[in-house]
């Protein structure tokens, strides 16, 4: 063997101890890189599509699901049906994307789309009915209303509430001196007490009641309610001073009567003294009413009331008096001491007056006052006319009646009760100047009814206009119109919008009605509703992200449902403002998916894995090719000198 043949038999095992590891790499390699190709492609084959029932249930589950569509066939063919879904007193509608797009039929899902995420759509079977609202009449028993609108009144109050308000939320705080707030009930000073769950179900009058401060806490100190009836006396001292009418006061038992009622003052009349005998209802409780004793103590829960006699330059007489209560029937007191007023007011009159004497003058716009006549038909026939030579000697009610004023004085007109409910309004203006609450007048048959209507003021308001109140009689459409007569007794209400801001230009109002759709606001869901100006931007006015949260879900807009037009299904837009009312928009939610969940940790573990391995047998196929080569060398050289040697 030749030298040459040796260095060259050397080389091709060289060379072939350098290609072996690397074309074992390839071959390890190719496997697995088809592997992870397959892989990807049998996962593009379909796309997950997150459904949210929104408030449905499938046999009795509800929450979300998700399917697997495959990719290029219909989204809608993959999701549950109406037969599948159910939700009580709705109807399912379709199913719509998050951005409030409807999922159509031709919607197919496509590669490259990472997930589909479709709210089922509703319809309420049931009409929303509006919330009633009644009147919550706020008795404070000598308390001073600490907050809200009404800061600093005493008194009666009277408050709208809507049905179904939790009743002691909308009741006032009280401050009263010298005395410790008790709690409300529904009678006064008995009752049953207002419970914490207790909720505005019609029309309801409440109580403060009080006890006496306790100087010492741990004395057991029983108290007891007098009524003071003032009988058209003022009071002049005490937390109750410049107070007419009737004074409820709250002392401890045993305490000297006398030294607990208060001072009082009536131009013209001297107190005779303060007498027992009545109830609250200001009927003798028993025949003969009994003075009060100057040793007399509170035992019980009383009601005291105050007796004058009329004034006289002779101190000596002993004059008897006796109660005239008079009912003005919507007439205006001129002059003396209820000069101004009107409704019901009761005074003193000396016994054997001239009764006609001691009645006020009454005027009453539009009404010519036909005279004054007894209340108690009983005691006075039908015949009831007050006669020039009518003295007193009882207590008596009398009543004003009008005829409607008319230029010919021999039509005989006939007249209806209009009553009109201002609904927190105040009258500007005629004869119930400055009065809220509800009212009755007398109008002539055939009598325009908007001509006879007050003018009305409500701060925060808008007037929309008056409203019949018997829906069954007018149906749907209870506005009153201007070509409509008086035909009969009639009661008519006024409606109300909120102000705009700008108190200087009529803008107006509507309505937007908004649905949370899982969402909440202050812990409440379902539909709310808020006024928008005319032309103001719907979106301004609807909650934001900080104001209605959803746990998972990130709010992501608005859409049109349920609103008849072309947009229902589209997204509200921040150009879009308010041109009618709108029911309804829907809150759009975006499911919160964590950073973790969105990467695709197996597939890029894998790759890197590769990755890895290729470096790897990469570093080892080197490895090994500098060891063959160097053994290659190392044996050509030992052949070499083994040859030399044999030459030699």
């Amino acid at each position: 063997m030749t030298l040459k043949k040796i260095i060259a038999g050397a080389t091709a095992i060289a060379a072939l101890a350098v290609l072996a590891p690397m074309t074992a790499q390839a071959e390890e390699s190719t496997p697995a890189a088809t592997e992870t190709t397959n892989s990807q492609v049998a996962n593009q084959q379909s796309v997950p599509v997150l459904y949210h029932m929104n408030g449905g249930s499938i046999n009795g589950v509800s929450g979300d699901g998700s399917v697997q569509v495959p990719a290029g066939q219909t989204i809608l063919d993959k999701l549950p049906t109406a037969v599948d879904l159910q939700r009580d007193g709705y109807k399912f509608a379709g199913w719509a994307y998050t951005d409030g797009t409807p999922v159509q039929s031709s919607d197919v899902a496509k590669l490259g789309k990472d997930y589909y995420e479709v709210q089922a759509q509703w319809t309420s079977l049931t009409p929303e009915q509006p919330t009633a609202t009644y009147n919550v009449i706020v008795s404070t028993n000598g308390g001073t209303v600490q907050n809200g609108e009404n800061a600093g009144q005493t008194g009666d109050l009277q408050y709208q509430v809507k049905e179904g308000t939790n009743l002691l939320s909308v009741l006032p705080k009280l401050k009263r001196d010298g005395f410790d707030f008790v709690a409300w009930h529904y009678a006064d000073n008995a009752g049953t007490q207002v419970g914490a769950q207790d909720t505005v179900k019609g029309n309801v009058t409440v109580y403060a009641t009080w006890n006496l401060d306790k100087v010492d806490p741990g004395m057991q100190v029983t108290t007891h309610t007098v009524v003071v009836r003032t009988n058209g006396g003022t009071v002049q001292d005490g937390e109750a001073k410049g107070q007419t009418g009737d004074v409820s006061i709250t002392v401890g038992e045993g305490d000297n009567l006398l030294s607990v009622l208060p001072s009082l003052k009536r131009d013209g009349f001297v107190q005779r003294g303060w007498y027992y005998g009545w109830d609250e209802n200001d009927n003798q409780s028993y025949g003969t009413s009994t003075k009060v004793g100057e040793g007399d103590t509170v035992t019980k829960d009383l009601v005291v009331r105050a007796l004058w006699d009329v004034a006289d330059p002779d101190s000596g007489m002993n004059v008897k008096t006796y109660d005239v209560t008079v009912k003005t029937k919507g007439g205006v007191i001129e002059g003396g001491e209820f000069d101004g007023q009107s409704g019901d007011v009761k005074f003193t009159a000396a016994e054997n007056d001239t009764l006609l004497d001691k009645l006020p003058k009454l005027k009453r716009d539009g009404y010519t006052f036909r005279g004054w006549h007894y209340e108690d038909v009983v005691a006075h026939g039908t015949n009831t006319t007050v006669k020039a030579t009518d003295t007193v000697t009882g207590d008596v009610t009398v009543i004003a009646l009008w005829d409607v004023a008319d230029p010919d004085s021999g039509m005989n007109v006939k007249t209806y009760n209009v009553t009109v409910k201002t609904k927190g309004g105040v009258i500007e203006g005629g004869e119930f100047d400055g009065q809220s609450g509800d009212v009755q007048f007398t109008a002539a048959e055939n009598d325009t009814l908007l001509d006879k209507l007050p003018k009305l003021k409500r701060d925060g308001y808008t007037f929309r206009g008056w409203h019949y109140e018997d829906v069954v009689a007018h149906g749907t459409n209870t506005t009153v119109k201007a070509t409509d007569t008086v035909t009969g007794d009639v009661t008519v209400i006024a409606l109300w919008d909120v102000a705009d801001p700008d108190p200087d230009m009529n803008v107006e109002q509507f309505t937007v009605v908004y649905n949370t759709n899982g969402g909440n606001i202050n812990g409440e869901v379902g539909d709310f509703s808020v006024q928008v100006a005319k032309g103001d931007t719907i979106l301004d006015k609807l909650p934001t992200t900080d104001e209605i949260t959803r746990d998972g879900y990130k709010l992501s807009g608005w859409k049109y449902a349920e609103t008849g037009t072309d947009k229902d299904g589209s997204a509200v837009k921040a150009t879009d403002t308010a041109t009618g009312n709108v029911y309804k928009i829907v809150a759009q939610w975006t499911k919160v998916v964590a950073k973790g969940d969105q990467s695709k940790p197996q597939a890029a573990t894998k790759s890197d894995a590769k990755k890895n391995d290729g470096a790897i047998l990469g570093e080892t196929g080197s490895a090994i090719a500098g060891i063959a080569v160097f053994a290659v060398v190392a044996i050509a050289g030992a052949a070499a000198i083994m040859l030399l040697r044999k030459r030699a």
